[in-house]
């Protein structure tokens, strides 16, 4: 049953909303006229002495808000405000906040994917010894791989780096040559250079027939009484004699002699 006129005289405005179902969104556009007249009603019998024009004097309480930007009984639904300034919704500063957030860190990372090249002394430093040549070529090598990571560029700063992975005495003559002070040369200049004063760090010159000699006689001498023994003699004179067959140095043949 709907409440009368009767009903509603000295309710409040909010308990006049819930008598007379103005929060069910589907009867508020049917029953808004006749709910508006009978609050004229109850108002005008609850105060007789205030003259009121029933066509102007409610248009404010009584605006029916259009169903598009109706918000207050769709909590939770999505509405499409268009570009109404009137409604529109201002900026949510804790998104602003977490985007910059996201930002410095995106920066950090990027700082911290830039790696420092390691000390001398690290394990996971760059190693060379002169009296292993052949570890030359391998020395330069493993440099390379961390120039890119530590954003080492330049022909001075790659030559720079070099030279402290090595013995003092051994650094001295690296930067002795002319190569390495002078910036016409570019760091490859000056590895050449220092390659060519290690013959045994040459590729092409790697091994030789005197080498191959050295290790049948030593190990004549030492003899071969396991089969470890054996099994050491047979990878240097393998990775030797095909290196040597492999440049024409020596024929298949030949290495079958020995």
């Amino acid at each position: 049953m709907e409440p009368t006129a009767r009903d509603l005289k000295g309710l409040r405005r909010e308990d006049l909303a819930t008598a007379t179902g103005e929060g069910n969104s589907r009867n508020r556009r049917t029953d808004y006229r006749e709910t508006r007249e009978e609050f004229i009603e109850a108002f005008n019998s609850r105060f007789p002495g205030d003259s009121i024009n029933p066509d102007t004097s409610f248009e404010e309480l009584f605006t029916v808000v259009p169903d598009a930007l109706a918000r207050h009984n769709q909590l939770g639904i999505s509405t499409d405000l268009g570009n109404s300034s009137e409604y529109s919704t201002p900026p949510n500063e804790p998104e602003r906040e977490l985007g910059m957030a996201d930002e410095q860190e995106n920066v950090a990372q990027a700082v911290a994917a830039v790696r420092q090249m390691p000390s001398y002394r690290h394990h996971t430093a760059p190693k060379f010894s002169e009296d292993q040549p052949r570890e030359l070529r391998r020395f330069f090598e493993e440099l390379a791989n961390l120039f890119g990571p530590a954003n080492i560029t330049t022909e001075a700063d790659k030559k720079a780096q070099t030279v402290r992975y090595v013995e003092v005495d051994t650094a001295d003559m690296w930067k002795s040559l002319p190569e390495y002070s002078d910036p016409n040369f570019t760091y490859e200049d000056w590895k050449k250079k220092v390659v060519s004063l290690y013959p045994g760090a040459n590729e092409e010159k790697r091994w030789t027939v005197a080498d191959v000699d050295k290790l049948i006689g030593e190990r004549a001498r030492m003899g071969i009484y396991t089969i470890g023994d054996f099994g050491a003699y047979y990878r240097a004179f393998y990775t030797i004699s095909m290196f040597l067959v492999q440049k024409n140095r020596m024929s298949r043949f030949a290495r079958l002699l020995l």
